[in-house]
């Protein structure tokens, strides 16, 4: 016998039920919604905006970049696997995003050539391009806040980039035809050797009774008879600072102080020689940026040293730097050094040295050195004009520098 199970509800639902209006019945097929307009049956909160919502609108968000393997078709058609560094042409995107690159980014806490290259360039992979062109950067994992990362290839600038303003800009230098200052100068501090120290002049004494001595003060200098001062010459008072000495290799071991080749000294100020009498010669001080003592040294110093220009050297030898101006353990581009090739050597005024490295430059100490092993190729580093020559020694500038040129450094003329 077939049955038929019925289902009986209480009263008061039933009364509930009964209330409510019936619902149209669903329209058959999908069904296009209008933008701004309610779906049929339904009526929007007052409360909220007029608009149909984000299900109900229209896709606006870009959609979700893909990864996937790094796999893509020759231009041969066989299947190539692995990341692979092209022109930067390739790398601009719909968005412009290497179009709008700057040349520079300055790096801030926390950044890494990998995470520069994802911002940059949507690509961490890319790092090591980015890498070369940074030839300051030693260590790809070591960069620090402040520094500056090219961003582009330094000898591959859009027309677009070279029109937009000055920029840095990187170029072989070559000392004929480089533009350079016309004149080099080293403010309150020269180099002079041992002869002309002994030679020149001492303050011995004043007009008035004063420890120090400034502008306009008169004082006495004591001099040589076989090389008297003249009436109305301007000369430098000086102090010598501290002793330069050659410098002795001895395989691996560090440099050895040897003997005394020059002094660098400090210009305390001038004066002018307004006399000389038979056993002093007074003059005037005409200017100070120290005081002036008793005892200090007078004489002709060579601080600027104008319109020196490369000429050809007439010998081939081997130096080093010794020392620098400033007193610098590391010198670059306009520093002022001194070299222990001298007139002695062959040196003229104007010879261009090359400072050479030779062998790896890792340090097992992590020192900053200058490799020179006999048997590997040798790589210029820097350049050094000679301004002017004495007779065991040299002072000169950097007129070109790949990397930071040590007190050690190896010099060839």
């Amino acid at each position: 016998m077939k049955r038929t199970m019925l289902l009986a509800f209480p009263l008061s639902f039933g009364l509930a039920f009964s209330a409510l209006a019936a619902p149209p019945a669903p329209p058959r097929g999908p069904v296009e919604l209008d933008q701004g307009k309610p779906p049929p049956g339904a009526s929007f909160d007052p409360g909220t905006a007029s608009g149909a919502g984000l299900v109900n609108g229209a896709p606006s968000r870009a959609q979700d970049q893909q990864y996937g393997a790094s796999e893509r078709t020759g231009a041969d058609g066989n299947t190539v696997m692995g990341h692979s560094l092209v022109d930067n042409s390739a790398f601009l995107a719909d968005d412009g995003i290497l179009a709008t690159t700057p040349e520079f980014h300055t790096v801030e806490k926390g950044d890494t050539l990998w995470e520069v290259c994802d911002t940059y360039y949507r690509d961490p992979y890319l790092w090591p391009k980015i890498w070369s062109y940074n030839d300051q950067i030693t260590n790809a994992h070591w960069i620090f806040p402040g520094d500056r990362v090219r961003l582009t290839d330094p000898f591959d600038r859009s027309p677009a980039q070279i029109e937009a303003g000055p920029s840095l800009s990187f170029t072989v230098m070559d000392p004929g035809r480089a533009t350079r200052p016309s004149s080099y100068t080293m403010n309150r501090f020269a180099y002079i050797e041992d002869e002309q120290l002994e030679q020149d002049m001492e303050i011995s004494g004043g007009a008035q009774s004063k420890v120090m001595m400034a502008t306009l003060d008169t004082v006495y200098l004591s001099y040589d008879p076989a090389n008297p001062p003249i009436a109305g010459e301007r000369l430098a008072v000086y102090r010598p600072e501290k002793k330069i000495r050659d410098l002795k290799l001895k395989g691996d071991r560090d440099p050895k102080p040897s003997e005394t080749i020059g002094y660098m000294v400090e210009i305390t100020g001038e004066v002018y020689v307004t006399r000389v009498s038979k056993k002093s010669a007074e003059a005037k001080v005409v200017a100070s940026n120290r005081p002036i003592e008793r005892g200090m040294k007078v004489g002709e110093l060579r601080t600027r040293f104008s319109k020196v220009e490369p000429t050809p050297s007439d010998v081939t030898d081997n130096g080093l730097v010794v020392d620098t101006v400033r007193d610098y353990e590391i010198s670059g581009d306009y520093h002022f050094v001194i070299t222990n090739l001298g007139a002695s050597a062959g040196i003229k005024r104007g010879n261009v040295l090359e400072v050479v490295h030779k062998g790896d430059a890792f340090s097992k100490k992590h020192k900053l050195i200058s490799p020179y092993d006999e048997g590997h190729p040798r790589r210029v580093v820097g350049q050094i004009l000679v301004l002017e020559v004495q007779e065991s020694s040299s002072i000169g500038v950097v007129i070109f520098s790949k990397r930071e040129i040590e007190k050690i450094g190896r010099a060839h003329v």
